[in-house]
């Protein structure tokens, strides 16, 4: 863009590539610590582990793609709920305001009263979705009829009873369509609070059982290749260290399960030292522990211990 605005002659000319990738800057920064990186914001979201570079083209259209579909989205609701009528814009606003308040007071009258469970939130979701559905039908309905310059003659008694047999039918199926998703949502979202992820924090007391869950393999540089081939020809998804000098053992610990929160990972020099102050460290054993040894030198900056 600098360059394009040096000269006249240089800004007569527009690359569409830039203009299309302008449109959607604001998606793609919201979306960038939802979808490309992990919760701590520092590692690629990893859906093939093992093969860094396909994960890495997989991730990236994700990434952007949902980047562009939020972007039609936006335009879409902006449109539907903040119509250009002033009047209108007006009434949706108040509309707006009034539903998320009545859900946020419903919201906090169960959490005062304790009564926050899963079956609770799925019939509050239920009848409030219902009472919203009820609401625009209704006020769609009457503003076709006033908008038709022949509005439904209701003289005919069988058509009458006709649409109006039609018309519970559709509102029914709506609201049975409308439970069956939020019951399988609610679902979803508590297999997802019991087995997933979830935000990488400090390990638990309960991270003991697989601490020791690894092998020492030889490492030739801690980078992208180096993982994916400990990972698929031994299973290690971290390591202890990553050394820039080959010939040394790293310690890696092998694949846990995503509910157990226990994500072992290596730290920098700068908090290995900060929280290694004023203590003192003793390695009694035999191979193994020298190779914990030279891994935790290494790890505390002094990189030349232990190279074969």
């Amino acid at each position: 863009i600098y360059f394009r605005n040096l000269t006249p002659t240089l800004r007569s000319y527009n690359l569409n590539m830039l203009h299309e990738i302008g449109k959607t800057t604001l998606e793609t920064y919201l979306m960038q610590h939802h979808i490309w990186l992990t919760s701590n914001a520092k590692s690629l979201l990893t859906i093939i582990p093992g093969c860094p570079k396909l994960n890495m083209l997989i991730v990236t259209f994700v990434y952007f793609y949902i980047s562009r579909r939020l972007y039609k989205l936006t335009l879409y609701l902006r449109g539907m709920l903040l119509p250009d009528d002033k009047s209108k814009c007006i009434i949706s606003i108040l509309f707006l305001g009034g539903v998320i308040g009545f859900f946020y007071a419903v919201a906090a009258i169960l959490q005062k009263t304790g009564n926050l469970s899963l079956l609770t939130i799925g019939l509050v979701s239920n009848l409030g979705g219902y009472l919203v559905y009820r609401t625009v039908t209704n006020a769609t309905q009457k503003s076709q009829d006033v908008s038709t310059d022949k509005p439904f003659q209701k003289t005919d008694s069988d058509v009458l009873y006709d649409f109006n047999k039609k018309e519970k039918r559709i509102r029914m199926s709506s609201l049975v369509i409308g439970s069956v998703f939020v019951f399988f949502l609610g679902m979803f979202w508590q297999g997802m609070a019991k087995y997933g992820a979830g935000k990488i924090k400090p390990l638990h007391v309960g991270c003991k059982e697989w601490v020791n869950n690894g092998m020492w393999i030889p490492a030739n540089n801690c980078n992208e290749e180096s993982r994916g081939a400990a990972h698929r020809e031994h299973g290690i998804v971290s390591m202890a260290t990553c050394d820039s000098i080959s010939g040394t053992y790293v310690w890696g610990w092998k694949k846990t399960e995503s509910f157990t929160h226990c994500r072992f990972a290596s730290r920098n020099t700068k908090e290995l030292k900060k929280t290694l102050k004023k203590r003192r460290l003793v390695f009694l054993g035999g191979t193994m522990t020298r190779n914990l040894f030279h891994a935790m030198c290494r790890s505390l900056g002094k990189e030349e211990v232990g190279i074969s």
